[in-house]
């Protein structure tokens, strides 16, 4: 289930933040939290990639419902991974989805 929302979130605030235990607590009282994000700001997932927070990824990867991310939403969380040098999480993401390995998004050549 995706939920959108005008405005970013508390959970993209820590994701930011990088304090795994806040959105531990948050994601404790509602676990749909990671996938509540507007459709024109990057998931809570991407947020913590983006801001090199990889203990904070992961947890947020973990309580993220993948598939409910678009097509464009995967394979820029891909990127972000592999850019980011979190490997472990671009092995998770080509494990549930393996085709994104030859995924072309319109700027960039294939992931791998």
């Amino acid at each position: 289930m995706k939920i959108t929302v005008a405005v970013a979130t508390p959970l993209h605030i820590a994701a930011s933040s990088g304090v795994v235990k806040i959105a531990e607590v948050m994601v404790d009282k509602n676990p749909h939290l990671p996938n509540v994000y507007d459709a024109m700001k990057p998931s809570p997932v991407l947020v913590a990639v983006a801001h090199k927070r990889r203990d904070m990824a992961s947890f947020l990867f973990s309580n993220t419902n993948f598939e409910a991310l678009n097509s464009y939403e995967q394979i820029e969380l891909l990127s972000a991974t592999i850019s980011s040098d979190y490997y472990d999480i671009a092995l998770d993401i080509l494990t549930k989805k393996p085709e994104l390995a030859m995924a072309r998004p319109a700027v960039f050549g294939t992931r791998l």
